[in-house]
């Protein structure tokens, strides 16, 4: 079976319109499926810094934690970071004002809700 160019380039855009949900049982009178959306609170926050407002807002920070046990909890969740950008983003998530406050000193710091 021989097919031209044009035939090959018209079944692959029928399979990508497929893949996209855009004629799935078309061709039966079925109607096209609609996409779940996801409604998790994780999917809100994006980056580091929406990684750590999403812990905050999730009760992680109701005890004080260090920076090694943050690390932790965003690998956990599928988060990778930086030591360096966590650390950044928890310096500035603890200035005057702001969601966290820092306990301990230099190197031990651990970080808390404020209340």
């Amino acid at each position: 079976m021989t097919r031209t160019t044009n035939q090959i380039i018209e079944d692959m855009q029928t399979l990508l319109d497929e893949l996209r949900g855009q004629t799935v049982g078309a061709k039966a009178g079925i109607s096209a499926p609609t996409k779940k959306k996801l409604s998790s609170k994780r999917d809100e926050f994006s980056g580091c810094m929406g990684g750590l407002q999403f812990l905050i807002q999730d009760g992680y920070f109701d005890e004080p934690r260090t920076r090694q046990d943050i690390i932790k909890k965003l690998a956990e969740q599928g988060r990778y970071y930086t030591p360096d950008l966590i650390s950044m983003n928890l310096t500035n998530l603890s200035k005057k004002g702001k969601a966290l406050t820092r306990l301990g000193s230099r190197g031990t710091y651990k970080f808390v809700a404020r209340k």
